[in-house]
């Protein structure tokens, strides 16, 4: 292994990474390439939530289905419906979305554990990453990937497209080279890779 890559939801995590990595200011990306921090000097960037989105929260607000339970993640250029506490508005959260969707071609849903996130159809965590590999330090490296989620099969399809290696954390169906059970194991095997690298 000669690099490595991660993407997250950076609003949410980026304190708790920050305080992981401390002293380092690592470059990071979140929300599938739409939250950037670069390098280290580089101030974090958002990207605006488009007028689709804004037609879609509205179009989901006025739906009834969060007096029902589902609960709406405002993410800025995404939006997260999660139902983990209603899991029979499933099928009517999606077709929901799927009408509203079908006159929106520039939105894209992505169906993960309990929530469906609609963001801009251009943006993935493969996208994210493929930016990532093109940029000083990580030009000429190799990529490595780990993700426990649907939404990170982007980025592992691109990480073994470049050459590189794609974990697949817990279970569930994925493009994958390899497979941890837990972050547990993430954290045991990231250990023996800077073990492996010292000597």
């Amino acid at each position: 292994m000669s690099g490595w890559c991660c993407c997250h939801h950076y609003r949410q995590t980026h304190l708790r990474n920050r305080r992981l990595s401390s002293p380092l200011t690592l470059p990071a990306a979140g929300l599938h390439g739409l939250e950037w921090r670069k390098t280290a000097a580089c101030a974090s960037v958002r990207a605006e939530a488009s007028p689709d989105l804004h037609y879609l929260r509205q179009s989901v607000e006025a739906s009834g289905l969060l007096a029902e339970g589902v609960l709406l993640e405002d993410k800025g250029a995404a939006i997260a419906l999660h139902y983990r506490s209603a899991p029979h508005l499933e099928e009517a959260l999606d077709a929901h979305l799927a009408r509203i969707l079908a006159g929106l071609p520039d939105l894209h849903v992505l169906r993960g554990k309990m929530v469906m996130e609609v963001k801009p159809a251009t943006h993935d965590k493969g996208l994210a990453l493929r930016q990532f590999m093109d940029m000083p330090p990580f030009r000429g490296r190799v990529p490595v990937f780990a993700g426990d989620d649907v939404t990170d099969e982007d980025a592992m399809a691109a990480a073994l497209a470049l050459g590189g290696s794609a974990l697949k954390v817990g279970e569930g169906p994925s493009c994958a080279s390899a497979r941890l059970p837990d972050v547990a194991a993430v954290t045991d095997w990231l250990a023996q890779q800077a073990r492996h690298l010292a000597a």
